[in-house]
């Protein structure tokens, strides 16, 4: 009997070579010994990486306005990791954060056109 390979999509090779690429990057840099411009890089990469992550689910669940939807809560992960970079967070923070994601997320899925 002919076994048949499961066919791998290029977003899904994107998303493996991006976390390969994060987590060699991430091991490998000292954040102390780079420069304050060099800082940002690393949160435009999660940030697209869990855009990436949050499109490929969407689009499984078939969503309609998949931009928006995984707009969404890539934005709210990747505030709350700048504020906590910059020990700014508080519980309060990550609650109103959660809360108004999920208030959007459930307005996009009723209002889909």
């Amino acid at each position: 009997m002919h076994m048949m390979k499961p066919k791998l999509s290029k977003p899904t090779i994107a998303i493996v070579v991006m976390l390969l690429g994060a987590v060699i990057f991430f091991l490998s840099v000292n954040p102390g010994d780079l420069p304050l411009v060099a800082l940002i890089g690393p949160f435009i990469y999660v940030f697209v990486f869990l855009f990436l992550c949050f499109y490929q689910l969407f689009k499984f669940f078939r969503f309609n306005n998949l931009k928006l939807a995984s707009l969404i809560p890539t934005i709210l992960i990747a505030v709350l990791l700048v504020m906590s970079s910059l020990h700014q967070i508080t519980i309060k923070d990550v609650i109103i954060g959660v809360t108004l994601t999920v208030i959007l997320s459930w307005y996009i899925t009723r209002h889909q056109s």
